[in-house]
């Protein structure tokens, strides 16, 4: 998995950060701008982590559901067993994406995820 790079432009830092690829194929890259490489290395790694745990908020116009398939195929489905893979799939298709799928993910708040509970 790509995570994104540092260069340095000048007496500055460019970080950019990888997020992957969207549902038109295209990679989803954001940039930022640091002016110490401690600070750029900081944010790099902090991404990384985030990226690695499946923490990582993907830019906002992304949806639930589309943040579920990348946490389905991307993060869980290299570690699990193949009938753990299948049960999680039902779940994702019969229950989530039905009840929270169409929710901007950054727009996902605690009182969806409990009215989707209740």
């Amino acid at each position: 998995m790509a995570y994104g790079s540092i260069t340095q432009r000048g007496d500055k830092y460019r970080v950019c950060f990888d997020y992957g690829i969207d549902r038109e194929g295209n990679r989803v890259r954001k940039y930022r701008t640091f002016d110490t490489k401690r600070d750029a290395t900081r944010a790099f790694n902090e991404h990384k982590v985030k990226m690695d745990k499946g923490t990582q908020v993907l830019p906002s116009e992304y949806t639930f559901a589309q943040w579920l398939d990348y946490w389905y195929k991307d993060i869980i489905l290299p570690q699990i067993e193949e009938t753990t893979a299948y049960g999680y799939r039902g779940m994702i298709e019969n229950y989530l994406k039905p009840q929270l799928g169409e929710i901007r993910l950054q727009k996902l708040t605690a009182r969806d995820i409990q009215q989707y509970y209740t």
